[in-house]
């Protein structure tokens, strides 16, 4: 169940997202897609970012995994983020774009805690699944239709030393707008 404050935050945030984007007065509408590496290891970025002027309101979702190559620890670490961001965007300078935005994202990760066991290739852990609402961040780089994205997602900010923050970058192919 998500605390009083949370749900506050949420529903203010889907209230200004619904009030201040008209489609009529849209500029741009874009959707990328990347391939990146992150704290918790590499997978992929889907996002759509919908532009009125130089306002930015953007959907990603994140999904990443570890790569485990010689031997096993289990579990495997892995995140989902899903998040609405709202922002600043420049305006296309000739071939360079760039956006920097904040926002509420929805984080969904596991990760390993105190050890069990420990093998020759196989080292197990206690199974730690965190499943929270944070801050999101993400700036976003392109040139032409290439670019970078830089994100983050900041959960639970009182406990950042005990818990692992989630972030990373991703080389993005961007399409429309």
């Amino acid at each position: 169940m998500l605390s009083k404050k949370t749900r506050r935050l949420i529903l203010m945030a889907i209230i200004t997202i619904c009030v201040t984007v008209n489609p009529l007065r849209a500029r741009s509408l874009d959707f990328g897609f990347g391939v990146g590496t992150s704290t918790v290891g590499i997978g992929i970025n889907l996002n759509a970012t919908y532009q009125i002027k130089t306002l930015s309101y953007s959907f990603r979702v994140i999904r990443h995994e570890e790569m485990q190559i010689i031997g096993t620890t289990s579990p495997s670490e892995s995140a989902t983020d899903v998040s609405f961001l709202i922002g600043l965007r420049s305006r296309k300078e000739g071939n360079l774009s760039s956006s920097l935005e904040l926002g509420v994202g929805w984080l969904n990760m596991v990760t390993r805690g105190d050890l069990i066991s420990r093998g020759f290739f196989h080292t197990s852990h206690e199974k730690i699944h965190v499943k929270t609402f944070g801050m999101a961040f993400q700036t976003q780089l392109y040139y032409k239709h290439v670019g970078l994205n830089i994100f983050a997602n900041f959960s639970n900010l009182a406990k950042l030393s005990q818990d692992k923050p989630f972030g990373g970058v991703a080389l993005c192919v961007r399409f429309g707008g």
